[in-house]
This record gives C-alpha cells, sequence and structure tokens, in this order.
C-alpha cells in the first residue's frame, strides 16, 4: 500500500488529536508540503569545532524540501524510523593519518517544537544495500545534550541539531564508504523528521564529498525494510555533521 506523500499541518493536527486516528489513518514517513518559504542559514551547530564533514543545509524555499522519520516517538502513536546516510571519509593529504577518529556525529531534525530527547542511539554499519541492514561497526548509546535549534523554520516545522557525542571515539579507516544512524527517542507528542539537504552545491557544506542518493529507511511501523530513502521522496542527502581528527591506526573490527 502506498503511503500519502504530503504530511499537512492539517493531517499534524489531526494526529495529534487521538490516538485512534494515527493507526486508522497511518501517517506517512515524510514531511514535505508544498509551498516554499525563504530559509534561515547559519554555521552547522554541533560541527563548529574539529569539524571533520557538514553535509549541508537543509532549505526551506526549495520546493524538494522534505524530511524523512528518524526517531522513536512512544507518547505520539508508537511511531518510529531510521534513517541511513553515506559518508566516505576522504583520504588526508599525509598518507601517515591513514584513519579519522569521530568523536561526535549531528542531525539537523525538524519537528512541531523544540524536542525533549530522552535517549539517543548511534550506529555505523558497512555494506549496506536494499533490503540488508550491513555489517555493523559500531553501536551504542549517545552522551546527548537538549537539542539546538539552528534558526531554519517553515510551515511550522522547527530545526533543531541533535548531537550523539560518542562516549569512546570512533575510528574508521579512510578510502571507504560507511553508512550512520543517530535515533533519539523524544518524549513529545509530536512527529521528527531527518532534515534533507536539498541544494547543490550544498548550503554551508564542510569537508568530504557528499554520496548522494545512497541513504536508506527502515520502519517497522511504516512497513519498510532498508529501501532507498528516494522511494519515499526527494533524499538526495541528509543534513548530518561529525567532529574528530585524522590519526594514524589500525582498527580492529
Amino acid at each position: 500500500m502506498r503511503l500519502f506523500k504530503n504530511f499537512s499541518l492539517l493531517t499534524v493536527a489531526v494526529l495529534l488529536s487521538t490516538t485512534a486516528v494515527v493507526y486508522a489513518q497511518k501517517p506517512s514517513p515524510t514531511a514535505n508540503p508544498q509551498e516554499p518559504i525563504r530559509v534561515h542559514t547559519e554555521s552547522p551547530l554541533g560541527c563548529a569545532t574539529n569539524c571533520l564533514w557538514y553535509s549541508g543545509d537543509t532549505d526551506f524555499s526549495n520546493t524538494n524540501w522534505s524530511g524523512l522519520y528518524n526517531g522513536n516517538t512512544p507518547n505520539y502513536g508508537g511511531l518510529y524510523g531510521q534513517v541511513w546516510t553515506p559518508f566516505f571519509p576522504a583520504y588526508n593529504s599525509n598518507p601517515w593519518y591513514n584513519s579519522v577518529q569521530i568523536t561526535s556525529i549531528t542531525a539537523n531534525e525538524v519537528t512541531l517544537g523544540a524536542p525533549t530527547v530522552t535517549n539517543m542511539t548511534y550506529a555505523i554499519n558497512v555494506s549496506t544495500a536494499p533490503g540488508f541492514v550491513g555489517h555493523p561497526l559500531y553501536s551504542g548509546t549517545c552522551n546527548f545534550s537538549q537539542p539546538q535549534a539552528t534558526g531554519r523554520s517553515g510551515y511550522g516545522y522547527y530545526e533543531y541539531a541533535i548531537t550523539c557525542n560518542l562516549p569512546t571515539p570512533v575510528t574508521l579507516p579512510t578510502g571507504s564508504v560507511y553508512m550512520v544512524n543517530v535515533y533519539p527517542t523524544i518524549s513529545d507528542s509530536m512527529p521528527i523528521y531527518w532534515s534533507n539537504a536539498t541544494d547543490l552545491p550544498e548550503i554551508n557544506h564542510i569537508g568530504w564529498s557528499d554520496i548522494l542518493d545512497g541513504s536508506y529507511f527502515t520502519s517497522g511501523f511504516f512497513g519498510f525494510y532498508f529501501v532507498n530513502a528516494n522511494t519515499q521522496g526527494y533524499f538526495s542527502e541528509f543534513s548530518v555533521g561529525m567532529t574528530g581528527s585524522y590519526v594514524h591506526a589500525y582498527p580492529v573490527h
């Protein structure tokens, strides 16, 4: 069954009015209104220092603006979904530094108001493919602070930088493609979507080149298991940042 694509504010109001409607009128995993508005941009939060990679800002003025469900919302009808997005740690100009050590991962997500995060996890995999989770490398619980408003908003949605501070830095060899998910649980009665990075060239992009059209979406609630994110709308890239440094290491997975 094809889920309806547009998640209007009227739909949000109806869904918030009664939990029963959530199940009788199964919501869309996407947030994608129709009319464009002007976007407010600023430097990336969570990636201001030691920023290895920032994929770029979302752009509410782009007609392809959207978001894809990423989070656990037990007080919003039990909805949940995960976005997995690829990243490619580029080789360092000094070959001695053959790895990157990642210390934090930030996802820019949109909600209907300031979300209260009660738990947050992270995971990094390789070899993810349609219908296949891939091979897990690292996962765990994040040390997190409450989300910071990015200043970007539109259609009743507000964007927040949600940062996972890794309890132990993750070391990855350069020159390979990895998949990352950060997964917040929020206590609020509202949905949460990972913002897409809509523009080319990317707004405020930092560091490694983005890997376009390689993200995945998985959700038992919505009935999808590791499908390409573009099957749900326009999701060439998601707005994400990573901090850390180049190191010389031989990590064992």
